[in-house]
């Protein structure tokens, strides 16, 4: 995961292009930890430079540079069913 706290170098980053997403979700204590446990979410490790990724490109980069199934759903087709 991206360490919010490390030493950046602010100046190379262009803040009109970051973006924040916001939102509440809910879990009973413990809950979500298990589920991460079982395998039904999945985490990966970020880089500085998705902070500032085009919206459009971002997940299917994420994904791309995995090492797991998750890396299939980068060539994933936004209409799958056209397909």
């Amino acid at each position: 995961m991206l360490d919010l706290e490390a030493d950046m170098n602010l100046t190379e980053i262009d803040m009109d292009k970051v973006r924040f997403y916001f939102g509440y979700a809910g879990w009973s204590p413990g809950q979500l930890r298990l589920e991460i446990e079982e395998g039904a979410w999945w985490t990966f490790d970020s880089t500085p430079d998705e902070l500032t990724c085009d919206p459009s490109e971002c997940w299917q980069s994420v994904l791309a540079r995995q090492r797991s199934a998750a890396r299939l759903l980068s060539i994933y087709p936004d209409q799958s069913y056209m397909n």
